[in-house]
């Protein structure tokens, strides 16, 4: 897929969101990710956009980032991350899932999230961290 690494949102109801983090989504990955997947919405869009106007009626929501943070340029990591923390307190009982090639936590944490680690997958070259961050109220 070239340098287009899609953020997914999906919920209860099946739905599923494919965007771009960090820019627009390219033209042609996303009419193909359209095409091969009928039923998911493909946002030819930032991601931080996209969360800041997507509602999804009190259902709780799972945001699976696919891109690093910490390789983010640092004005769409910062977009993407608010958005992310203001997305997850307007959906209570929703949840990011991310990885990183760090130790750490893919971003600095904000009073009233927790990340938890829940796994690393040694098959990938790096390692990989799989992460998860919450609301904690």
């Amino acid at each position: 897929m070239g340098d287009a690494h899609p953020a997914s949102v999906g919920h209860a109801s099946g739905q599923l969101h494919v965007t771009h983090a960090g820019g627009f989504l390219q033209p042609a990955l996303a009419a193909k990710l359209s095409k091969a997947f009928p039923r998911t919405l493909v946002h030819a869009r930032p991601a931080a956009e996209v969360l800041d106007q997507l509602s999804c009626e009190g259902l709780p929501v799972v945001i699976v980032f696919s891109l690093p943070f910490r390789s983010m340029p640092t004005v769409a990591r910062a977009e993407t991350r608010n958005s992310i923390l203001q997305f997850l307190r307007r959906h209570p009982g929703s949840w990011l899932v991310q990885y990183t090639y760090q130790p750490r936590a893919p971003f600095a944490g904000e009073h009233g999230f927790a990340w938890r680690r829940k796994r690393t997958v040694v098959a990938n070259m790096p390692p990989a961290g799989v992460w998860t961050l919450r609301a904690t109220a």
